[in-house]
């Protein structure tokens, strides 16, 4: 009996796809303990809609699939109506929270796009996972070391991971003939 050409890299794939997704849900936990109270809430009334969205499009219904761009733009606006909302209230680290609305956003973008075969899908989720990366690297990683939480380094270590596994998995199959990006 055959096995299925590409098993073990398909199943890379998708476990630097898991990792991804843990690293959102720790990012949210670590964030309670860097933001204030009014910060972290405002910032979850952002993720929420960001999160639902990508989740109704990984479903693929057809409402969602189609009018994709006009919800990116709505929620992009709803977006920025809490962070001027937040800007309104004189947050006292606005700049964490923006950056950190930012970023949440950036890893769900990858974590939605990771497993694409569409070359411009593909390019959104490497731009975003960098982009969380970086964010996190410069605005928040200081913060955690600084408050002595060094486990809040572990969601960008595990985008890291993803990332590399996927794209590790991808090269392989890609040599081996098994993937081609439309």
């Amino acid at each position: 009996m055959q096995s299925i050409k590409g098993k073990k890299e398909g199943l890379l794939r998708v476990l630097g796809m898991v990792l991804i997704l843990i690293s959102i849900l720790a990012s949210i936990i670590f964030d309670f303990f860097l933001l204030a109270l009014i910060t972290f809430v405002l910032t979850i009334i952002v993720l929420i809609p960001w999160f639902v969205l990508i989740v109704l499009l990984k479903l693929e219904k057809d409402f969602f699939v189609d009018n994709m761009a006009k919800l990116f733009i709505g929620l992009g606006i709803y977006s920025a109506i809490i962070i001027i909302m937040g800007l309104i209230m004189g947050l006292s680290a606005v700049l964490l929270f923006i950056t950190a609305m930012i970023s949440n956003i950036l890893i769900i973008f990858c974590w939605h796009f990771a497993l694409s075969i569409f070359k411009k899908e593909k390019l959104i989720f490497l731009i975003s996972g960098i982009g969380y990366c970086a964010l996190t690297a410069i605005f928040r990683v200081l913060l955690f070391i600084k408050l002595n939480l060094l486990l809040g380094i572990v969601p960008l270590l595990l985008v890291g991971l993803g990332i590399i596994l996927i794209l590790i998995a991808e090269m392989r199959m890609k040599k081996k003939g098994l993937l081609n990006y439309v």
